[in-house]
């Protein structure tokens, strides 16, 4: 009985390790590899702890080769993060959700619009100005432009008031989509 607890508290502890190191996360978070991972450990993990004659050790060598196997497949995923030489690496950092975060050395991080010295506007989101015939007065106020704007748009587009139209957005520049209301 003594061994069968000793056995279990070593595989037990072991397990911790590799899990907190690898980083698991929630089941329903896991990827498939992951996933198979896990199964394949918790197999593993299972088979000293029924058959008591087969050793401890035939069961932590491959945990720990599936283990450094997942850690080398996270460390491969660096190209999808626009790392393609180790030598461009500050650091990597394996977090505790299994993501891996890449910090690149000064010369491989990208350059900003800032760093050149380019302006650049800030992205404008369009708003609505008319829904289902009605005037978003805020809306307008909030992008910078007035009645006699909106009824000008209305004029290029041929459309009498914003009655006749289903929905119409703007952005800060003026710019935007506009769709009529249907005829029937």
């Amino acid at each position: 009985m003594l061994t069968v607890t000793v056995r279990t508290s070593i595989i037990y502890a072991f397990l911790i390790l590799l899990l907190r190191l690898l980083g698991k996360r929630q089941l329903g978070e896991m990827e498939l590899s992951e996933f198979v991972v896990a199964a394949l450990i918790a197999n593993l993990a299972a088979h000293p702890l029924e058959e008591h004659d087969a050793p401890l050790f035939s069961a932590l060598l491959p945990i720990a080769a599936l283990s450094v196997l997942e850690l080398a497949t996270a460390f491969c995923s660096m190209p999808s993060r626009g790392i393609l030489d180790i030598n461009e690496v500050l650091y990597a950092i394996l977090e505790t959700n299994g993501t891996l975060n890449v910090i690149p050395i000064a010369e491989a991080q990208p350059v900003t619009a800032g760093e050149l010295g380019l302006a650049c506007g800030q992205a404008a989101y369009p708003s609505v100005v008319i829904s289902e015939g009605r005037v978003m007065d805020d809306n307008l106020r909030r992008l910078g432009f007035g009645r006699g704007w909106l009824d000008a748009q209305l004029r290029k587009r041929g459309r009498p008031g914003p009655e006749s139209v289903f929905l119409m957005t703007a952005d800060a520049d003026g710019n935007g989509f506009f769709c009529e209301k249907d005829a029937h």
